[in-house]
């Protein structure tokens, strides 16, 4: 197994006295038994793809104001703990949160484009957030605290390349969130594709019952050599228009309880691959008839 690395988390952080909550850690190279540890100690770890694993934080993690370290351990043969460790903040009541980026969309757009509208989904947001390109404010629009809009110019969009966008809430608290890319693509090259939602985005697992799934994957910069990837690997792909695709999952994909990721890559030239999108599999229950008697 590899060394994992972390890239960010989901939310990062919590008001102090609050109630358990469900953290996503994202990353690279998480193996399917990988642990997260909480200061060091293991938590039951859901595994949900290669890029992301979940825990619960409970009540008690954030009882008091402070910081929790959280890192990644894929086990032997290889393995070990993650390159790096991430912070996961615990606020004083009355501080503003630390934001989190979760996508982009668009993820990119080609050099040279016009302004648009640029959508930061996320969590933890609130009214005031800044959103910084390559860490320049753009006026910025609070929609939720899971959405936040920015003016992006045809003046961004100039030079081909990466940039950087994070989003900042001011203090009393607050801070930077983690930084997600957006991908100026130079004349001819591919869009970088973004995800916006499935259909369905849940099922029920059904063991040696269960058959194929087709789920309709919503989003931007689809092309007809778009690739829909379950968990990492490719599966049958139809491409219906640049903001629509149907990707078919095996009767094996969804045949057991638990999490799967959808992703979708455009070829080079330029292209890549677009955030994850979460498919929930129920686990099957078989509820039995009682006579009352």
């Amino acid at each position: 197994n590899p060394r994992p690395a972390l890239e960010s988390l989901l939310p990062a952080s919590a008001t102090a006295g609050g109630q358990s909550l469900s953290l996503s850690v994202r990353g690279q190279a998480f193996a399917p038994d990988a642990v997260i540890q909480i200061n060091s100690a293991n938590r039951p770890t859901q595994y949900i793809s290669a890029g992301e694993l979940r825990t619960t934080l409970t009540a008690a993690d954030l009882a008091t104001a402070g910081s929790l370290t959280v890192r990644v351990v894929n086990p032997e043969p290889g393995g070990g703990n993650s390159v790096n460790t991430l912070t996961f903040a615990v606020t004083p009541p009355g501080q503003n949160p630390i934001p989190s980026i979760e996508y982009l969309n668009p993820q990119g757009a080609a050099a040279g484009g016009t302004a648009f509208t640029l959508i930061v989904k996320g969590v933890n947001f609130i009214n005031g957030s800044q959103v910084r390109w390559n860490g320049a404010n753009r006026a910025t629009t609070f929609v939720n605290s899971g959405e936040v809009r920015a003016a992006i110019t045809a003046v961004d969009l100039l030079s081909p390349g990466p940039a950087a966008v994070t989003v900042v809430n001011s203090g009393p608290g607050g801070g930077t969130s983690n930084a997600a890319v957006f991908q100026v693509a130079a004349p001819g090259q591919n869009p970088v594709p973004a995800i916006t939602g499935l259909s369905p985005s849940s099922t029920i697992a059904r063991g040696a019952q269960s058959q194929p799934l087709l789920v309709t994957i919503q989003g931007q910069g689809f092309l007809p050599e778009s690739q829909a990837r379950w968990n990492g690997a490719n599966r049958a792909t139809t491409y219906v228009s640049p903001t629509q695709l149907r990707v078919t999952l095996s009767a094996a994909d969804v045949a057991f309880g638990g999490y799967g990721a959808i992703t979708v890559v455009n070829p080079e030239p330029g292209g890549g691959q677009s955030n994850p999108a979460t498919l929930t599999i129920f686990s099957h229950t078989l509820y039995l008839p009682v006579i009352l008697r």
